[in-house]
Protein backbone atom coordinates (compact mmCIF):
# COMPACT_ATOMS: atom_id res chain seq x y z
CA UNK A 1 0.00 0.00 0.00
CA UNK A 2 1.22 3.40 -1.30
CA UNK A 3 1.48 5.79 2.03
CA UNK A 4 -0.75 8.24 0.42
CA UNK A 5 -3.76 5.82 0.18
CA UNK A 6 -3.60 5.72 3.45
CA UNK A 7 -7.01 6.76 5.40
CA UNK A 8 -7.05 7.72 9.42
CA UNK A 9 -10.04 8.78 11.52
CA UNK A 10 -10.39 11.27 14.01
CA UNK A 11 -12.87 10.68 16.56
CA UNK A 12 -13.43 13.75 18.32
CA UNK A 13 -15.00 12.25 21.59
CA UNK A 14 -11.99 10.83 22.36
CA UNK A 15 -9.82 13.10 20.56
CA UNK A 16 -7.61 9.97 18.71
CA UNK A 17 -6.80 8.75 15.77
CA UNK A 18 -7.39 5.43 13.69
CA UNK A 19 -6.18 4.03 10.73
CA UNK A 20 -9.02 2.80 8.90
CA UNK A 21 -9.36 -0.42 7.50
CA UNK A 22 -7.06 -0.48 3.79
CA UNK A 23 -8.75 0.96 1.18
CA UNK A 24 -10.64 -1.15 -2.40
CA UNK A 25 -12.02 -0.36 -5.43
CA UNK A 26 -11.53 2.71 -8.11
CA UNK A 27 -8.64 4.24 -5.40
CA UNK A 28 -8.22 7.81 -6.66
CA UNK A 29 -4.71 9.03 -7.52
CA UNK A 30 -2.44 11.05 -4.71
CA UNK A 31 -3.47 14.31 -4.49
CA UNK A 32 -3.06 17.25 -2.57
CA UNK A 33 -5.08 20.87 -2.52
CA UNK A 34 -8.54 18.68 -2.29
CA UNK A 35 -12.43 19.13 -0.93
CA UNK A 36 -13.41 17.21 0.70
CA UNK A 37 -16.79 16.11 2.91
CA UNK A 38 -19.04 13.45 4.52
CA UNK A 39 -22.32 12.83 3.47
CA UNK A 40 -24.57 10.26 5.14
CA UNK A 41 -22.07 7.17 5.21
CA UNK A 42 -19.50 8.35 2.42
CA UNK A 43 -16.81 10.80 2.16
CA UNK A 44 -16.58 12.77 -0.86
CA UNK A 45 -13.12 14.08 -2.34
CA UNK A 46 -13.12 16.76 -5.16
CA UNK A 47 -10.25 18.06 -7.33
CA UNK A 48 -7.00 18.73 -5.67
CA UNK A 49 -3.41 18.68 -7.56
CA UNK A 50 -3.28 14.90 -8.81
CA UNK A 51 -1.07 12.69 -10.05
CA UNK A 52 -1.05 11.19 -13.39
CA UNK A 53 1.84 8.81 -12.62
CA UNK A 54 5.29 8.92 -11.27
CA UNK A 55 6.55 12.35 -12.37
CA UNK A 56 3.11 14.54 -13.54
CA UNK A 57 0.61 16.68 -11.18
CA UNK A 58 -2.29 18.17 -12.69
CA UNK A 59 -5.32 19.87 -11.45
CA UNK A 60 -8.70 18.05 -11.65
CA UNK A 61 -12.15 18.12 -11.54
CA UNK A 62 -12.19 14.56 -10.43
CA UNK A 63 -15.14 13.29 -8.02
CA UNK A 64 -14.54 10.44 -5.48
CA UNK A 65 -16.51 8.79 -3.02
CA UNK A 66 -15.20 6.50 -0.06
CA UNK A 67 -18.08 4.45 1.72
CA UNK A 68 -17.63 4.76 4.90
CA UNK A 69 -19.23 0.89 5.79
CA UNK A 70 -16.98 -1.02 3.40
CA UNK A 71 -13.85 0.96 2.88
CA UNK A 72 -14.26 1.31 -1.06
CA UNK A 73 -13.62 4.27 -3.38
CA UNK A 74 -15.93 4.77 -6.33
CA UNK A 75 -15.49 7.23 -8.99
CA UNK A 76 -18.72 9.37 -9.47
CA UNK A 77 -20.59 10.12 -12.71
CA UNK A 78 -21.52 13.60 -12.96
CA UNK A 79 -23.38 15.15 -15.62
CA UNK A 80 -21.92 17.55 -18.20
CA UNK A 81 -22.16 20.75 -15.93
CA UNK A 82 -19.17 20.60 -13.26
CA UNK A 83 -17.19 23.23 -12.24
CA UNK A 84 -13.48 24.21 -13.71
CA UNK A 85 -10.58 21.80 -11.97
CA UNK A 86 -10.09 23.33 -8.26
CA UNK A 87 -6.71 22.99 -5.92
CA UNK A 88 -6.87 24.27 -2.55
CA UNK A 89 -10.85 24.99 -2.37
CA UNK A 90 -12.78 23.73 0.47
CA UNK A 91 -16.44 22.11 0.85
CA UNK A 92 -19.53 22.30 2.80
CA UNK A 93 -22.88 20.19 3.14
CA UNK A 94 -25.45 21.93 4.99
Amino acid sequence: MHPLNLVYSFVTSSYQWYKSPETKGEIPSARLGHASTIYGDKLFVFGGHARENDQVFTISNEVYSLSLKDFTWTREQTNEIYPLAYMGSTAMLD
